[in-house]
């Protein structure tokens, strides 16, 4: 009897879901950067406040960690910077897509349309 809690209580503590044990947490910079995350800019309010929208590239779900930070972007045609006040935790299903809007900062901006880095 002794033996049968002990190994219940084992698997009760590493026991997960199939989908909490498949699903990969990453920094949404080291995300894009690897390839899977892909994301679209797209300007609003005149270049004051932008949308980012986060699309899952990866095979499996993921869960992206957005950082309290000022987060910079090098794109082709502008460097564009994002204020994120509070950390996030975004849950994104495999072929999953989420949209945010941040404040944006800098003297380089989208002032108008979007980019697709997707």
């Amino acid at each position: 009897m002794k033996i049968l809690v002990m190994t219940l209580s084992f698997i009760a503590l590493v026991w997960q879901p199939q989908d909490a044990r498949d699903t990969n947490t990453m920094d949404l910079m080291k995300a894009y950067k690897s390839g899977k995350l892909a994301l679209a800019f797209t300007a609003k309010d005149d270049g004051a406040n932008l949308e980012l929208t986060l699309k899952n590239n990866s095979k499996g779900p993921l869960v992206i960690v957005v950082p309290r930070d000022t987060l910079r972007f090098d794109l082709t045609a502008v460097r564009i910077s994002i204020v994120n006040p509070k950390k996030k935790e975004i849950r994104l299903s495999k072929d999953g897509e989420r949209t945010l809007t941040f404040p944006q900062t800098g003297k380089s901006r989208l002032r108008s349309g979007s980019i697709k880095t997707m």
